[in-house]
């Protein structure tokens, strides 16, 4: 009797781990993944809202990175990468986490895109972000996060963006073209609001602070100059067309 109870219990157990091995990774409700249409330029849209993204006219490579949550310099693949422009629309439960979103992101590119990738680490410069003496500046508000709305004008750059302190690091990081690693310990989603002009502009009537100054003046933040071990993402394969809707 005890041996057929055991055996029975052995049963559920490897049936109970066998569903568990089944339970499909998280993919979205309905995708759409379109080549972008020759002569449509390079202005570039990547909107999120509760339950949908939306990007237009966006580059493999930029998907990937929002995909991963890494910044540019921490993707190595080729060239056309960040050539060819895609359309993707998708939609998913509006209270879906956001980890959980980007891993249906990267389903997503490697169901559609058949990407392959694997990880390798090395030591790099990079910056820290840090919070300020003096404490953020930023109001934490409860919100989920939108994405970034940027724009260049006579006066400089401008970002509005309701967003979390990592996505904000992988920001800065595509700005400053080094890998920026979010140490402020800060969780939630934040009001961004931040004006600068880049350090290589020599346009006369763009007079506003450096990106390192808007961050520490306008955010209550600040970037530390260090060099720290970096997770490359290495491509191993990704198709330009990809598999039809």
């Amino acid at each position: 009797m005890r041996t057929k109870i055991c055996m029975i219990l052995a049963v559920a157990t490897s049936a109970c781990l066998f569903a568990q091995s089944a339970t499909p990774s998280p993919a979205f409700d309905v995708a759409s993944v379109k080549r972008t249409p020759a002569g449509s330029g390079t202005s570039t849209r990547m909107n999120e809202t509760a339950g949908t993204i939306n990007y237009i006219n966006v580059p493999l490579k930029s998907v990937i990175r929002r995909a991963y949550q890494l910044q540019d310099s921490q993707i190595a693949g080729p060239d056309w990468l960040n050539d060819e422009r895609y359309d993707i629309s998708a939609r998913y439960p509006p209270n879906t986490p956001t980890r959980e979103r980007g891993t249906m992101l990267q389903n997503l590119l490697v169901e559609r895109f058949k990407l392959a990738v694997h990880h390798e680490t090395k030591n790099s410069p990079a910056y820290r972000l840090v919070v300020e003496k003096g404490g953020p500046k930023m109001q934490k508000i409860d919100a989920i996060p939108s994405g970034f709305g940027t724009k260049i004008d006579a006066e400089g750059h401008h970002l509005r963006s309701k967003t979390s302190l990592r996505a904000l690091a992988v920001f800065l990081a595509d700005q400053l073209r080094l890998p920026v690693l979010n140490e402020t310990e800060l969780e939630g989603t934040f009001d961004i609001a931040l004006d600068w002009t880049p350090d290589d502009d020599a346009t006369p009537e763009r007079t506003g602070p450096s990106i390192f100054i808007a961050v520490r003046e306008q955010l209550g933040l600040k970037l530390e100059s260090t060099k720290a071990p970096t997770q490359i993402l290495v491509i191993d394969h990704a198709e330009k067309v990809p598999v039809e809707n």
